[in-house]
């Protein structure tokens, strides 16, 4: 089977790994992945290099005659390949819980300063087992040729001070390696598959899931490609707190979490998949807690309910009603998810609506998504029409899946609560030609930002008055104030709040922004506005990467996150999958668009 998908990773700004494993190669913060400009470890996703500071566990170095050597880099979809001018090593993520490694030429190297407590100590058959305390082992097995590690240990340390181990060739010149990880009581394998036969493995594996996503133009099929794989190799299973597969932010240190929301999103972006997407949007509801709250995010061995984020599935459930096929979803279904909803529901009015008037508010940047919105710049709490409009519309949505469950006394109760919510945000917040927020736990403070937040509530449609519509669309087609080269700005370009640099929600182009806004616009009913904004943001991903954030005026990537450990702008799978699901159902630029437009004339 031959692998079409070159060069497919930029392991400048994506980890590389596979759907399934936590096991991952990581370019250091501080070299640019060149010829002899590189610094790569291996290491892990796991929830626990988060709470351990343990990402990145052994350096990997190309050694001739026992000397390191420079390499470039070349990824497939299935392997990682490092090129010197004396042969090669080949890295494939063969299953959820092992690599497999193959060189000819030269030998491999994996080094490690430990930490308290950790060593690596030699088992059967020249196998030697690395321990990273409180996390799990891994076990280096040498199938062809040798390996030999120097690793002292200190018994007054209680652990190893460090470990060299190298894997050499034999006399033919190659060798092959496996890493086996498991949390105790592991051993070498009875057998383990030929390396080729687990790359097609691996490739098979990421064709399935590009099936099930969008094939794009010809100019776009490359961003498109890389786009899938990174979806692919974010989505990852159970494991601790973690009850079923879920799709992480991305493998870059700083944000391996399953984040609240995130998995909403992805149910959007996996619609074609009825069946999977509907687990995506349930999946969170596993670990809602007594009072009905849904964590922040979750990994391995942290749930965080120190905030939440916004009640987004609401708007999830009316794109898929609308979007697609749910007559597979069993009443079942229907009701583990109806009956949790309406408990998070309840949760906003019982724990964030401190003056008890119906209108719930934010008490963090982060329960709005939106983080350093500008929104929040007179402090906390917060009341706000995107909260009102998100609300309107899970109690909507609440209503139509009660139908569905011939609950029709609860259905009419909500979609009532639905209306009372749309006019009490008109009438609280919208002030003569415009929303506003208010700051306060009786809102004794008008926010008059001009955060996108204002224009949220364009997610209601045409539940909306008219000419609030028309006044929210005119605003959001003036190309001084929001619509920029690539997309909708999060705050408005002539705002005194603008920030280009060290901000996340007052100034970039964010890929969620574009991906709720687009929705709304659509849904408010300017299609053809709704499609340029598509297409500008799409045209952005496709010239320079699935960045999360772009600047408005050069249209070029910036820093994924303020605090993530990574230096450089990193793709990650949320707008690795916005750029998918906006090309496909709103920029045209899908191929499935392209022939339905040829049969069309």
């Amino acid at each position: 089977m031959t692998d079409i998908y070159d060069n497919l990773v930029d392991i400048r700004r994506m980890p590389f790994g596979r759907r399934g494993s936590y096991m991952t190669i990581y370019l250091d913060d501080i070299t640019d992945g060149t010829y002899a400009n590189s610094v790569l470890y291996l290491g892990t996703a796991r929830g626990e290099s988060l709470a351990y500071g343990k990402s990145l566990l052994l350096l990997i170095t190309p050694v001739y005659n026992g000397r390191p050597v420079p390499y470039s880099i070349q990824t497939t979809s299935a392997v990682l390949k490092l090129e010197t001018l004396y042969g090669f090593i080949e890295f494939c993520m063969a299953e959820e819980r092992l690599i497999r490694i193959r060189g000819k030429g030269v030998g491999l190297r994996l080094e490690r300063q430990f930490g308290n407590h950790e060593c690596a100590r030699e088992m059967e058959e020249g196998c030697w087992e690395v321990i990273f305390r409180k996390m799990f082992a891994w076990l280096l097995v040498p199938i062809i040729g040798t390996l030999t590690v120097d690793a002292p240990y200190k018994w007054l340390e209680c652990g190893g001070n460090y470990m060299k181990a190298d894997f050499s060739p034999e006399e033919g010149g190659v060798f092959e390696a496996a890493i086996q990880e498991y949390d105790q009581n592991g051993r070498k394998r009875a057998a383990f598959d030929p390396f080729d036969v687990c790359v097609t493995n691996v490739m098979s594996d990421f064709e399935a899931e590009r099936e099930t996503l969008p094939c794009l133009h010809p100019e776009y099929r490359h961003r498109g490609d890389m786009a899938a794989w990174t979806l692919w190799s974010c989505t990852l299973p159970p494991v601790g707190f973690v009850k079923e597969p879920m799709i992480t932010m991305g493998r870059m240190r700083g944000i391996t979490q399953f984040y609240g929301w995130q998995q909403s999103y992805q149910a959007m972006i996996h619609s074609k998949d009825i069946q999977y997407a509907w687990r995506l949007l349930v999946s969170m509801f596993n670990h809602q807690d007594d009072a009905g709250q849904l964590p922040d995010f979750i990994n391995g061995v942290i749930k965080n309910y120190a905030t939440c984020k916004a009640p987004f599935q609401g708007f999830v459930i009316d794109w898929l009603l609308n979007n697609s096929d749910i007559s597979g979803i069993s009443k079942e279904q229907i009701a583990e998810l109806y009956y949790p909803l309406c408990r998070w529901t309840r949760w906003w009015f019982d724990y964030r609506d401190l003056n008890h008037d119906g209108i719930p508010e934010y008490n963090h940047g982060d329960e709005s998504g939106d983080d350093d919105s500008s929104i929040m710049r007179m402090g906390i709490p917060v009341s706000c029409p995107e909260l009102c409009a998100y609300l309107a519309l899970q109690m909507e949505m609440q209503g139509k899946l009660a139908k569905m469950l011939a609950l029709n006394d609860e259905a009419e109760k909500w979609l009532k609560r639905s209306k009372e919510m749309i006019a009490l945000m008109i009438d609280t917040f919208w002030i003569g030609d415009r929303f506003v927020a208010y700051q306060g736990r009786n809102m004794e403070n008008l926010v008059d930002a001009e955060s996108i937040s204002r224009y949220k509530p364009l997610m209601l449609g045409k539940r909306l008055p008219k000419d609030i519509r028309k006044k929210m669309l005119a605003d959001l087609c003036d190309e001084n104030k929001y619509l920029s080269s690539c997309g909708i700005t999060s705050e408005a370009m002539d705002s005194p709040d603008f920030l280009m640099f060290g901000s996340y929600m007052h100034g970039p182009v964010v890929a969620p922004v574009q991906f709720l806004m687009t929705v709304a616009i659509h849904n408010a009913g300017d299609a053809k506005l709704a499609k340029e904004v598509a297409r500008r943001y799409c045209d952005a991903v496709n010239r320079y990467g699935a960045y999360q954030m772009f600047n408005p005026y050069t249209g070029m990537g910036v820093e994924t996150m303020r605090d993530s450990p990574a230096r450089r702008a990193m793709y990650t799978s949320w707008a690795s999958g916005i750029f998918l699901f906006l090309a496909e159902h709103y920029a045209d630029l899908s191929m499935r668009a392209a022939e339905a437009a040829a049969t069309a004339l």
